[in-house]
Protein backbone atom coordinates (compact mmCIF):
# COMPACT_ATOMS: atom_id res chain seq x y z
CA UNK A 1 0.00 0.00 0.00
CA UNK A 2 1.25 3.55 -0.95
CA UNK A 3 1.01 5.85 2.37
CA UNK A 4 0.52 9.24 0.93
CA UNK A 5 0.34 12.25 3.74
CA UNK A 6 -0.48 15.62 2.78
CA UNK A 7 2.06 17.95 3.59
CA UNK A 8 0.09 20.31 5.70
CA UNK A 9 -1.52 17.54 7.63
CA UNK A 10 2.73 16.58 8.49
CA UNK A 11 3.68 20.14 9.14
CA UNK A 12 0.83 20.68 11.25
CA UNK A 13 1.29 16.97 13.19
CA UNK A 14 4.91 17.86 13.65
CA UNK A 15 3.92 21.42 14.90
CA UNK A 16 1.62 20.20 17.42
CA UNK A 17 3.70 17.51 18.93
CA UNK A 18 7.08 19.54 19.35
CA UNK A 19 5.68 22.30 21.28
CA UNK A 20 5.00 20.69 24.50
CA UNK A 21 8.93 18.89 24.48
CA UNK A 22 11.17 21.73 24.26
CA UNK A 23 14.62 19.86 23.44
CA UNK A 24 12.74 18.83 20.49
CA UNK A 25 10.78 22.07 19.96
CA UNK A 26 14.58 23.88 19.92
CA UNK A 27 15.63 21.27 17.05
CA UNK A 28 13.21 21.56 14.85
CA UNK A 29 12.71 25.36 14.95
CA UNK A 30 16.64 25.43 14.11
CA UNK A 31 15.76 23.08 11.19
CA UNK A 32 12.91 25.10 10.16
CA UNK A 33 14.42 28.49 10.37
CA UNK A 34 17.70 26.87 7.96
CA UNK A 35 14.90 26.76 5.55
CA UNK A 36 14.51 30.14 4.30
CA UNK A 37 18.27 30.44 3.70
CA UNK A 38 17.12 28.38 0.30
CA UNK A 39 16.56 31.68 -2.04
CA UNK A 40 14.71 29.96 -4.71
CA UNK A 41 10.76 29.49 -3.68
CA UNK A 42 9.90 26.38 -4.97
CA UNK A 43 13.22 24.96 -3.34
CA UNK A 44 12.51 26.57 -0.40
CA UNK A 45 8.77 24.91 -0.46
CA UNK A 46 10.23 21.70 -1.28
CA UNK A 47 12.83 22.23 1.57
CA UNK A 48 10.21 22.53 4.69
CA UNK A 49 7.92 19.53 2.84
CA UNK A 50 11.03 17.09 3.26
CA UNK A 51 11.73 18.65 6.94
CA UNK A 52 8.35 17.94 7.69
CA UNK A 53 8.36 14.38 6.33
CA UNK A 54 11.86 13.82 8.32
CA UNK A 55 10.14 14.88 11.60
CA UNK A 56 6.95 13.47 11.26
CA UNK A 57 8.89 10.30 10.65
CA UNK A 58 11.57 10.51 13.60
CA UNK A 59 8.31 11.22 15.86
CA UNK A 60 7.12 7.62 14.53
CA UNK A 61 3.88 9.00 13.44
CA UNK A 62 4.59 7.32 10.13
CA UNK A 63 4.91 3.67 12.14
CA UNK A 64 2.08 4.07 14.63
CA UNK A 65 0.13 4.64 11.30
CA UNK A 66 1.59 1.44 9.39
CA UNK A 67 1.80 -0.21 12.53
CA UNK A 68 -2.02 0.18 12.45
CA UNK A 69 -2.51 -0.79 9.13
CA UNK A 70 -0.23 -4.37 9.41
CA UNK A 71 -2.59 -5.51 11.86
CA UNK A 72 -5.06 -6.06 8.92
CA UNK A 73 -3.68 -7.60 6.15
CA UNK A 74 -6.57 -8.07 4.15
CA UNK A 75 -6.80 -3.96 3.89
CA UNK A 76 -3.01 -3.69 3.63
CA UNK A 77 -3.03 -6.45 0.75
CA UNK A 78 -5.98 -5.20 -1.13
CA UNK A 79 -6.21 -1.24 -0.93
CA UNK A 80 -3.05 0.70 -3.18
CA UNK A 81 -3.48 3.54 -2.01
CA UNK A 82 -3.79 5.65 1.30
CA UNK A 83 -4.23 9.44 1.49
CA UNK A 84 -3.96 11.17 4.69
CA UNK A 85 -5.54 15.05 5.24
CA UNK A 86 -5.75 16.57 8.29
CA UNK A 87 -9.20 16.28 9.98
CA UNK A 88 -11.22 19.46 11.64
CA UNK A 89 -11.42 18.14 15.24
CA UNK A 90 -11.65 15.00 16.16
CA UNK A 91 -15.55 14.20 15.52
CA UNK A 92 -14.29 14.93 11.70
CA UNK A 93 -11.91 11.58 11.63
CA UNK A 94 -12.65 9.27 9.21
CA UNK A 95 -11.41 6.51 6.53
CA UNK A 96 -13.53 5.95 3.81
CA UNK A 97 -13.02 3.35 0.86
CA UNK A 98 -13.06 4.02 -2.60
CA UNK A 99 -12.62 1.87 -5.91
CA UNK A 100 -12.88 -1.43 -7.04
CA UNK A 101 -10.98 -4.57 -7.12
CA UNK A 102 -7.68 -3.56 -7.78
CA UNK A 103 -8.45 0.12 -7.59
CA UNK A 104 -8.65 0.33 -4.14
CA UNK A 105 -7.59 3.23 -2.06
CA UNK A 106 -8.81 4.96 1.28
CA UNK A 107 -9.29 8.56 1.91
CA UNK A 108 -7.82 9.46 5.77
CA UNK A 109 -8.92 12.37 8.08
CA UNK A 110 -7.13 12.21 10.50
CA UNK A 111 -7.07 14.90 13.59
CA UNK A 112 -3.32 16.20 14.09
CA UNK A 113 -3.02 15.99 18.20
CA UNK A 114 -4.56 12.27 17.85
CA UNK A 115 -0.98 11.07 16.95
CA UNK A 116 0.57 12.46 20.12
CA UNK A 117 -2.06 10.19 21.99
CA UNK A 118 -0.84 6.50 20.60
CA UNK A 119 -3.38 4.12 22.72
CA UNK A 120 -6.59 6.40 21.60
CA UNK A 121 -4.83 6.54 17.88
CA UNK A 122 -4.34 2.95 17.90
CA UNK A 123 -8.34 2.13 18.76
CA UNK A 124 -9.32 5.05 15.89
CA UNK A 125 -7.37 3.94 13.84
CA UNK A 126 -8.17 -0.23 14.84
CA UNK A 127 -11.89 0.70 14.58
CA UNK A 128 -11.65 2.61 11.27
CA UNK A 129 -9.66 0.05 9.49
CA UNK A 130 -11.72 -3.08 10.90
CA UNK A 131 -15.22 -0.99 8.81
CA UNK A 132 -12.71 -1.12 5.65
CA UNK A 133 -11.59 -4.59 6.71
CA UNK A 134 -16.05 -6.14 6.78
CA UNK A 135 -16.02 -4.05 3.69
CA UNK A 136 -13.40 -6.08 1.40
CA UNK A 137 -14.15 -9.61 3.69
CA UNK A 138 -16.51 -11.74 1.71
CA UNK A 139 -17.72 -13.43 4.62
CA UNK A 140 -19.61 -10.00 5.23
CA UNK A 141 -20.93 -10.17 2.54
CA UNK A 142 -21.00 -6.05 1.80
CA UNK A 143 -23.20 -5.06 -1.06
CA UNK A 144 -23.34 -0.93 -1.69
CA UNK A 145 -26.58 -1.64 -3.29
CA UNK A 146 -28.43 -2.75 -0.35
CA UNK A 147 -28.02 0.86 2.41
CA UNK A 148 -29.77 1.26 5.40
CA UNK A 149 -33.68 2.93 4.09
CA UNK A 150 -36.78 3.71 5.35
CA UNK A 151 -40.09 4.89 4.50
CA UNK A 152 -39.92 8.25 5.62
CA UNK A 153 -36.75 10.40 5.75
CA UNK A 154 -37.01 10.71 9.92
CA UNK A 155 -37.11 7.24 9.58
CA UNK A 156 -34.41 6.66 7.45
CA UNK A 157 -31.97 8.77 9.71
CA UNK A 158 -33.42 6.54 12.30
CA UNK A 159 -32.11 3.20 10.89
CA UNK A 160 -28.93 4.59 9.69
CA UNK A 161 -27.94 5.49 13.59
CA UNK A 162 -28.90 2.23 14.68
CA UNK A 163 -27.23 0.46 12.02
CA UNK A 164 -24.14 2.36 12.81
CA UNK A 165 -24.06 1.53 16.47
CA UNK A 166 -24.47 -1.59 16.15
CA UNK A 167 -22.32 -2.20 13.11
CA UNK A 168 -19.99 -0.35 16.32
CA UNK A 169 -20.99 -2.76 19.02
CA UNK A 170 -19.96 -6.05 16.61
CA UNK A 171 -16.09 -3.96 16.11
CA UNK A 172 -15.81 -3.03 19.62
CA UNK A 173 -16.67 -7.02 20.62
CA UNK A 174 -14.14 -8.75 18.37
CA UNK A 175 -11.70 -5.77 19.09
CA UNK A 176 -12.31 -6.87 22.96
CA UNK A 177 -11.52 -10.43 21.73
CA UNK A 178 -8.40 -9.77 20.97
CA UNK A 179 -7.53 -7.55 24.16
CA UNK A 180 -7.68 -4.80 22.04
CA UNK A 181 -10.95 -2.71 23.73
CA UNK A 182 -10.95 0.13 25.81
CA UNK A 183 -13.04 -0.34 28.69
CA UNK A 184 -13.88 3.35 28.49
CA UNK A 185 -15.56 3.06 25.44
CA UNK A 186 -18.08 0.79 26.51
CA UNK A 187 -20.02 3.69 28.74
CA UNK A 188 -20.32 5.85 25.55
CA UNK A 189 -21.04 2.71 23.29
CA UNK A 190 -24.30 1.85 26.19
CA UNK A 191 -25.13 5.75 25.82
CA UNK A 192 -25.67 5.77 22.21
CA UNK A 193 -27.25 2.15 21.91
CA UNK A 194 -29.96 3.56 24.15
CA UNK A 195 -30.42 6.27 22.38
CA UNK A 196 -30.77 4.63 19.08
CA UNK A 197 -33.43 2.32 20.11
CA UNK A 198 -35.35 4.26 22.53
CA UNK A 199 -34.62 3.04 25.76
CA UNK A 200 -34.24 4.83 29.10
CA UNK A 201 -34.81 2.68 32.07
CA UNK A 202 -31.25 1.63 33.55
CA UNK A 203 -32.04 -2.07 33.48
CA UNK A 204 -33.49 -2.03 30.66
CA UNK A 205 -30.63 -0.82 28.91
CA UNK A 206 -28.31 -3.00 30.64
CA UNK A 207 -29.85 -6.07 29.56
CA UNK A 208 -30.40 -5.36 26.26
CA UNK A 209 -27.09 -3.99 25.41
CA UNK A 210 -25.95 -7.08 26.98
CA UNK A 211 -27.94 -8.83 24.73
CA UNK A 212 -26.55 -7.19 21.61
CA UNK A 213 -22.73 -7.34 22.40
CA UNK A 214 -23.71 -11.27 22.76
CA UNK A 215 -25.38 -11.27 19.61
CA UNK A 216 -23.39 -9.08 17.32
CA UNK A 217 -19.87 -11.05 19.47
CA UNK A 218 -19.81 -13.49 16.47
CA UNK A 219 -19.57 -13.03 12.95
CA UNK A 220 -22.23 -11.18 11.32
CA UNK A 221 -23.31 -9.98 7.89
CA UNK A 222 -23.86 -6.94 6.62
CA UNK A 223 -27.56 -7.49 5.67
CA UNK A 224 -27.86 -9.09 9.51
CA UNK A 225 -27.47 -5.69 10.99
CA UNK A 226 -29.24 -3.52 8.30
CA UNK A 227 -32.38 -6.10 9.53
CA UNK A 228 -31.52 -5.82 12.63
CA UNK A 229 -31.47 -1.51 12.86
CA UNK A 230 -34.80 -1.44 11.38
CA UNK A 231 -37.22 0.05 14.16
CA UNK A 232 -38.82 -1.25 16.63
CA UNK A 233 -36.62 -4.40 16.51
CA UNK A 234 -33.38 -5.22 18.80
CA UNK A 235 -33.26 -8.67 18.36
CA UNK A 236 -34.93 -11.33 15.61
CA UNK A 237 -36.26 -13.06 18.78
CA UNK A 238 -39.08 -10.17 19.12
CA UNK A 239 -39.57 -6.52 18.65
CA UNK A 240 -39.53 -3.85 21.08
CA UNK A 241 -42.57 -4.09 23.82
CA UNK A 242 -44.29 -1.05 25.96
CA UNK A 243 -42.57 -2.49 29.12
CA UNK A 244 -38.79 -2.04 27.50
CA UNK A 245 -39.56 1.11 25.60
CA UNK A 246 -38.75 4.14 27.51
CA UNK A 247 -41.54 5.26 30.08
CA UNK A 248 -40.94 8.84 28.66
CA UNK A 249 -38.45 9.92 25.52
CA UNK A 250 -35.29 10.46 27.15
CA UNK A 251 -34.35 14.34 27.78
CA UNK A 252 -32.24 16.05 24.77
CA UNK A 253 -32.85 12.63 22.83
CA UNK A 254 -34.05 13.18 18.93
CA UNK A 255 -37.31 13.36 18.12
CA UNK A 256 -38.49 10.43 16.15
CA UNK A 257 -40.29 12.64 13.26
CA UNK A 258 -38.04 15.67 12.78
CA UNK A 259 -34.75 13.27 14.05
CA UNK A 260 -33.87 16.96 16.02
CA UNK A 261 -32.92 16.56 20.08
CA UNK A 262 -35.54 17.65 22.15
CA UNK A 263 -36.09 19.11 25.65
CA UNK A 264 -39.58 19.33 24.62
CA UNK A 265 -41.50 16.26 25.04
CA UNK A 266 -45.21 16.67 23.49
CA UNK A 267 -47.83 15.52 26.80
CA UNK A 268 -48.88 11.75 26.16
CA UNK A 269 -52.62 13.03 25.49
CA UNK A 270 -51.44 14.93 22.40
CA UNK A 271 -49.31 12.64 20.65
CA UNK A 272 -52.37 9.76 21.23
CA UNK A 273 -54.43 12.29 19.76
CA UNK A 274 -52.14 12.58 16.68
CA UNK A 275 -51.55 9.10 16.88
CA UNK A 276 -53.18 7.93 13.66
CA UNK A 277 -51.22 10.21 11.22
CA UNK A 278 -47.98 9.47 12.54
CA UNK A 279 -48.69 6.06 12.14
CA UNK A 280 -49.34 6.54 8.83
CA UNK A 281 -46.15 8.64 7.49
CA UNK A 282 -44.03 6.51 10.07
CA UNK A 283 -45.25 3.15 9.96
CA UNK A 284 -42.81 1.53 12.36
CA UNK A 285 -43.36 4.39 14.95
CA UNK A 286 -44.98 3.77 18.12
CA UNK A 287 -46.79 6.32 20.50
CA UNK A 288 -44.07 5.39 23.24
CA UNK A 289 -41.68 6.46 20.92
CA UNK A 290 -42.79 10.29 21.93
CA UNK A 291 -42.68 13.88 19.71
CA UNK A 292 -41.15 16.67 20.15
CA UNK A 293 -43.73 19.66 21.14
CA UNK A 294 -43.29 21.13 17.43
CA UNK A 295 -44.14 18.08 15.59
CA UNK A 296 -46.88 17.19 17.88
CA UNK A 297 -48.37 20.75 17.41
CA UNK A 298 -47.72 20.21 13.58
CA UNK A 299 -49.43 16.80 12.97
CA UNK A 300 -52.64 18.09 15.08
CA UNK A 301 -52.46 21.71 12.86
CA UNK A 302 -52.88 18.93 9.45
CA UNK A 303 -55.85 17.21 11.42
CA UNK A 304 -59.46 17.75 9.95
CA UNK A 305 -61.75 19.97 11.90
CA UNK A 306 -64.08 17.31 14.24
CA UNK A 307 -66.60 19.57 13.85
CA UNK A 308 -68.10 22.39 11.22
CA UNK A 309 -65.84 25.14 11.08
CA UNK A 310 -68.09 28.56 11.80
CA UNK A 311 -69.95 29.82 8.72
CA UNK A 312 -69.22 26.34 6.76
CA UNK A 313 -73.25 25.21 6.24
CA UNK A 314 -73.20 28.87 4.71
CA UNK A 315 -70.73 27.97 2.02
CA UNK A 316 -72.45 24.60 1.79
CA UNK A 317 -75.89 26.49 1.00
CA UNK A 318 -74.41 28.97 -1.33
CA UNK A 319 -72.92 26.05 -3.45
CA UNK A 320 -76.15 23.82 -3.29
CA UNK A 321 -77.68 27.09 -4.83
Amino acid sequence: MQLVIEPGMAERTVFQAVRSQPDLARAYHREFAACYDTPDPVKRDEAFRALHEKWFDRLKFQSLLQDSIAEFPRVRDNVQRMAVAAARGRNGASMELFGGPGRYAVAAAIPADLFSEPDAFRYWARFELMHIDDILDPAFQFTGTVRPTGPTQASESLVRDRFAVLWAISIDERLAARGLFPPSVETRRKSEFARAFGLNAPDVVDAEFAAMRGRLAGRVTHTQLIEWSKPSRISDAAPLTDSTRAATPVPGSACPACRFPTFDWAPAELVDSVAAMVSAELPHWNRHDGLCGRCAELYRSRQPPTRPLPGSHRVAELQSA
